[in-house]
């Protein structure tokens, strides 16, 4: 699975990180009308619950010791993949740059997103099984939560913020709310994940491609940063945030197997975000 780089983005090949204090957990807040499953990471994955009904959920990400050691990645596999087939083919596509291996886990995975340890994000249920594993150390303990119904009508989580992620490049609707959440949306062709750094206000494009393309770790960012888990076309998440004011950089690090697994940063996917 790719390394959960909290963000430490490192930029494959070049060593340079992008990197600042990592933000300080979020207070989950109970949403009225959702169910909360409550995800606790140690060597393994427990769950409130392994079985839930259709619709929209909010997960509780929790670490008892060594949060910032762990990270939640939930997905559904398609029909004709298993599980085992992920097993064998991420550590080879998404961390060894197996451009084979890298088109058989995005034909085959539908990545819903993730959050680090401390934090909280919703995302909407169809019936079938889903898999939680920890990206965020080494062992990429796995845990399965059975979805079943059809959706429940429940309330909408979500203050109107959107961050998009299209093919190569990020848009926002609005600045970002420093407390709230905040729906990350993908609707480009490759999957791709949200990494958020806070940097100098004065940060250029220039600067940014200069650090990515360099071995020297940049000044620029000050922290903290947000890393979110991968999303696959088509699909978003609701994420709960409390970051302090300011301009952030959005990244994205996924392999482009159509360019031999090259990060997308390194073709240009970045931008600059406000959070007031």
């Amino acid at each position: 699975m790719h390394k959960r780089m909290r963000l430490a983005a490192v930029a494959a090949g070049t060593g340079v990180v992008l990197a600042g204090a990592a933000v300080a957990p979020t207070a989950a807040e109970a949403v009225s009308g959702i169910p909360t499953i409550t995800v606790t990471m140690t060597k393994s994955i427990g769950v409130s619950t392994s079985a839930v009904h259709a619709g929209r959920v909010v997960f509780k990400v929790t670490a008892p010791s060594d949060p910032a050691d762990h990270e939640l990645q939930i997905f559904k596999l398609r029909s004709g993949y298993t599980i085992s087939d992920f097993k064998k083919d991420a550590g080879p596509g998404l961390d060894g740059g197996v451009v084979s291996a890298t088109r058989r886990v995005y034909k085959g995975v539908n990545f819903l997103g993730g959050v680090m340890a401390g934090h909280s994000f919703s995302e909407t249920l169809y019936a079938g099984t889903y898999y939680l594993i920890d990206i965020g150390n080494n062992s990429r303990a796995v845990q399965t939560l059975h979805v079943t119904g059809t959706p429940s009508p429940r309330p909408w989580v979500g203050d109107g913020s959107v961050i998009t992620a299209h093919d190569m490049s990020f848009s926002t609707n609005e600045s970002i709310p420093g407390k709230g959440w905040t729906i990350f949306r993908n609707t480009g062709d490759e999957p791709h994940f949200l990494s958020m750094v806070r940097v100098q206000r004065s940060t250029t494009r220039a600067q940014v491609k200069k650090a990515l393309e360099s071995d020297q770790q940049p000044t620029f960012a000050i922290g903290p940063d947000y890393e979110l888990g991968v999303v696959s076309p088509g699909s978003q998440i609701v994420f709960q945030h409390n970051l302090p004011g300011g301009k952030y950089l959005a990244l994205c690090f996924m392999s482009d197997p159509d360019n031999h697994d090259m990060p997308h940063a390194l073709m240009g996917m970045y931008q600059f975000v406000t959070v007031k």
